[in-house]
């Protein structure tokens, strides 16, 4: 039972000492939550530079969203997108 109570007096103290800096922590905490997804976007700059850019194959659907109608067709307009994503993932 004292164990108990010393462990609880324990927590406390650590939390009460932690509380300044809880916003680091919960930023670190969520950095880390998206580290795994962002790693997952790594390989889609090669694959519309590879398909859409060098290829023939259109762009998917999804970024066509995010893209005006008249850079569909430009190689240009598609390379800048796929460096920008690049650097966008890498940040």
């Amino acid at each position: 039972m004292n164990s108990v109570r010393s462990d609880l007096a324990l927590y406390r103290r650590l939390l009460s000492r932690a509380r300044p800096y809880a916003l680091p922590i919960v930023g670190v905490f969520v950095l880390g939550l998206l580290a795994s997804p962002l790693a997952l976007l790594a390989p889609l700059p090669l694959k519309i530079v590879v398909d859409s850019v060098i290829g023939s194959q259109p762009l998917p659907e999804f970024l066509q969203a995010m893209l005006p109608d008249a850079s569909y067709g430009s190689g240009q307009a598609l390379l800048v997108l796929a460096v920008s994503l690049v650097v966008a993932t890498a940040l």
